[in-house]
């Protein structure tokens, strides 16, 4: 019997802020183009990485990779919940200041490390964005 760890890939998204200089010029719609398609320059090209990584997804299913994987929401819908004190203190926003956040992931199975970062490899050239990879510690 094989040896298989589960393994958490992560990709990563850019936060995206329109400039004052963009807003100046007149233009708001460019500032909206922006977040409307994320990290993509067109809508053409969202649509393209979003097939490329079902393909991808499918691939990671026929050759028994997939354990599970997701998409988030934007970092402006987090809610950072500190539950160490008496009251849970609840806040808006993503938990860490930060240039990039995990747009989405995959969990996987694979034999070694060697191999999830190669199909991080893939998965990055298909979602256009960088990938994290990173062993699970142990399985509850």
């Amino acid at each position: 019997m094989r040896v298989r760890r589960r393994f958490l890939l992560s990709a990563s998204v850019a936060l995206l802020a329109c400039s004052a200089s963009v807003t100046d010029v007149g233009d708001p719609s460019i500032c909206q183009q922006t977040y409307e398609f994320g990290n993509y320059g067109s809508k053409e090209e969202m649509e393209e990485a979003f097939a490329a990584t079902g393909a991808f997804n499918d691939r990671l299913r026929a050759d028994g990779y997939w354990v599970f994987a997701g998409g988030l929401q934007s970092a402006s819908t987090a809610t950072v919940v500190d539950g160490r004190g008496e009251t849970p203190v609840m806040t808006d926003g993503p938990y860490l200041e930060t240039k990039e956040v995990i747009g989405g992931f995959w969990v996987i199975d694979a034999p070694d490390l060697d191999v999830a970062l190669k199909l991080a490899a893939e998965g990055s050239k298909a979602c256009r964005g960088k990938v994290e990879v990173r062993p699970f510690a142990g399985l509850a």
